[in-house]
């Protein structure tokens, strides 16, 4: 059963708004924040500043989801279904340690949410510098709506998508632990992945680039099994873009592949010839 880690929430808003406080001009000098994601889709594969935060803070992809941060201390959630629920369930604590009041707008079944919306834009104080991800204005149409509403009132609206970078930088206890798993499956895959091409080269035998793309996610994929990672389990392991191998300039060959464990963090690793790992945020999704 999917729930929120209240605690959690609290602390990394907390952080949020100390950030915001802290550092006004990252945020655009935004005196409330607004974002939203679209529909889900499987074979979209971009990472949105929207749901790198509803990620942080809920531990879930909340599609078809506003959020509404307000400088008087209120967190705002347009969504539906389960999702709502699961909000629902961080409000007491969430007040008590952060000091934010959280507000559920709930969008009935059937209904497109623009009531919800138009209740949420209502939110903002009057005069207010409204920070949105302005590449992500028009995400979905419940995101498109609210972006409209505020432009029809009159509101100006700055950047902050510095802003959310900034206080989702510095990794907590819990996630440090999943950027660790994730480079060390990265480095297990990339080592698998050499090993085979060399082995490929030396027999002299013909492996196409879609094959080799495939027994790598294989080998991602079951890292207990393929890779010697018993303290990583295969359901816990999610894969960021899909298998990319192709020639190079040169006769060596180049593959990218990113690995990484589901319940938090996401890897990335280069070619041989630039090796290292980035982290970010990771793609666990609460669907209604």
């Amino acid at each position: 059963m999917a729930t929120i880690d209240a605690a959690v929430c609290a602390a990394r808003l907390k952080r949020l708004m100390a950030s915001w406080n802290d550092n006004a001009q990252v945020w655009g000098g935004a005196t409330a924040l607004l974002v939203g994601s679209g529909a889900n889709k499987e074979d979209d594969l971009r990472y949105l500043k929207s749901v790198a935060l509803e990620i942080w803070l809920f531990g879930y992809e909340f599609p078809d989801t506003l959020v509404l941060i307000t400088k008087a201390g209120e967190l705002h959630v347009v969504t539906g279904g389960k999702k709502a629920k699961l909000v629902e369930t961080v409000v007491e604590t969430v007040a008590a340690d952060a000091g934010v009041k959280v507000v559920v707008h709930n969008k009935p079944k059937g209904e497109n949410g623009e009531a919800q919306a138009d209740a949420l834009v209502e939110c903002i104080a009057d005069g207010a510098l409204v920070g949105m991800v302005a590449k992500e204005a028009s995400e979905g149409a419940l995101t498109a709506y609210a972006a409209a509403k505020i432009k029809a009132k009159g509101f100006s609206v700055v950047e902050i998508a510095p802003g959310l970078a900034d206080a989702m930088a510095v990794k907590d206890d819990a996630e440090l632990v999943l950027v660790k798993q994730a480079a060390r499956l990265s480095t297990k895959a990339m080592g698998w992945t050499v090993d085979r091409v060399e082995g490929v080269v030396n027999e002299e035998t013909k492996v196409s680039h879609a094959k080799l793309s495939e027994e790598c996610e294989d080998q991602i994929l079951d890292p207990a099994k393929k890779l010697g990672l018993k303290d990583i389990e295969a359901d816990d392991v999610d894969i960021c873009y899909p298998p990319s191998c192709s020639p190079a300039a040169s006769t060596s060959s180049r593959c990218r592949r990113s690995p990484a464990t589901r319940s938090s963090t996401t890897a990335w690793w280069p070619s041989r010839s630039a090796r290292g790992t980035r982290s970010t945020a990771p793609t666990s999704r609460a669907r209604s």
